[in-house]
């Protein structure tokens, strides 16, 4: 029975990391501040026409 590395701890964010493997906390840290932006920003009436979807019509009601 072979014996398995142990796991180490991320000095940026204290994840726990198999042997070999990269932490991506700074891309997620990356993602949430770029999604908190896009949040911030108000939606003009031009991209709520585009994104709006109209009623869903379910079948037997």
């Amino acid at each position: 029975m072979s014996k398995a590395k142990p796991y180490k701890v991320c000095p940026k964010c204290g994840c726990n990391l198999d042997w070999g493997e990269q932490c991506d906390c700074e891309a997620r840290q990356e993602a949430a501040a770029e999604a908190a932006q896009s949040a911030a920003q108000p939606v003009t009436a031009k991209e709520a026409r585009k994104n709006w979807r109209g009623p869903v019509l379910m079948p037997g009601a």
